[in-house]
């Protein structure tokens, strides 16, 4: 695998022009407009004391639990871009796929649609440690209609491009029908029918760490996409799996004051392209802009610490838990 790079002019011919504009960098109060609740930019808002009326639509899975093996645990999950289909990744490394559809009732429903084997079990022989298959995280790339979806998948190590084809099968005229016929002795004629779907390898992107990823986001670019471990936060491109790498975060290089903080997650803005930002376990959520800087390993452009940590407040065994922030998005201003 390729060195990281570690120059802004290296970073500036990696990622796309849209990410070099002279825009003016958004204010403080645009990006946290940008981080509020999900019903702040819908048109009926929501009172803090309304309740959610939740309604169970479908059950999907093995309904006997006694069948289930730990290789049937979920362990991700996630709808494309459309909402068309629903996929779940497993501890056995498999990708299921579920496709939105009417039921007789004129409902949303949700029927199978495809599955693949997407990951399989590794050795490292670095560190004679074995590479478990489980999948940690799926992320679709099409925002549009596409009749070949493409989609991400990784492990702890590993991340694969994966699109969705036609499944060809071969059938062959029975001879049995033909010597009915009275035809003959000729050879049997073969068809080529599909039989569902397939993933089919695109690419692979290995990080060459031994931290386990946990988040994938893709660029509002469609070409660039970010993972994320506990320490590092890498920009990998699309058409060129082998060679690009570019590491945006990097906590092994900060001082030891933050050896207690995490990555948690990361997300890109799907509406701009040069922003991305990431959580941390001690509560604080970073947002970073490629325009103003391309090196984020010691500050970002934003930061929002929610924790419940003052210089005041006493500290308890549960802190680190609470102050924690497990995920964050980016919610598009529908106003």
């Amino acid at each position: 695998m390729a060195s990281s790079v570690s120059t802004v002019d290296s970073f500036n011919n990696f990622v796309s022009p849209t990410h070099k504009d002279n825009h003016s960098l958004p204010s403080f109060s645009d990006m946290k407009s940008l981080l509020t609740s999900p019903f702040a930019g819908s048109k009926a808002s929501m009172e803090p004391s309304e309740c959610l009326n939740l309604l169970n639509m479908n059950s999907l899975g093995e309904p006997d639990p006694s069948a289930i093996s730990k290789h049937d645990l979920l362990s991700a999950i996630t709808f494309d871009k459309r909402g068309k289909f629903l996929s779940v990744g497993d501890r056995g490394g498999r990708i299921i796929i579920f496709e939105r559809v009417k039921n007789e009732q004129g409902l949303d429903d949700f029927d199978y649609f495809t599955e693949f084997q997407a990951h399989t079990k590794s050795f490292d022989v670095l560190n004679s440690s074995d590479i478990s298959e489980e999948i940690t995280a799926i992320e679709w790339l099409n925002k549009g209609k596409c009749t070949k979806p493409k989609v991400l998948t990784c492990n702890a190590r590993t991340v694969k491009l994966w699109r969705l084809e036609d499944k060809k099968t071969k059938k062959q005229e029975s001879c049995r029908k033909m010597l009915t016929k009275n035809r003959g002795i000729i050879f049997p004629k073969s068809k080529t029918a599909v039989d569902g779907k397939e993933g089919k390898l695109l690419g692979t992107f290995k990080t060459g760490k031994e931290q386990h990823l946990h988040s994938l986001s893709q660029a509002a670019d469609n070409e660039n996409f970010l993972t994320a471990d506990e320490s590092r936060i890498n920009l990998f491109n699309l058409e060129r799996p082998d060679t690009s790498v570019f590491n945006l975060v990097d906590y092994e290089r900060r001082s030891s004051c933050f050896s207690d903080e995490r990555i948690t997650s990361a997300k890109f803005n799907q509406s701009r392209g040069s922003v991305f930002m990431y959580t941390t376990s001690t509560g604080k959520i970073n947002v970073c802009d490629f325009r103003e800087n391309s090196d984020f390993h010691t500050k970002p452009s934003l930061c929002f610490d929610i924790g419940t940590k003052t210089a005041s407040a006493k500290t308890s065994v549960f802190s680190k838990w609470t102050n924690c922030v497990s995920d964050a998005r980016f919610i598009e201003n529908t106003n």
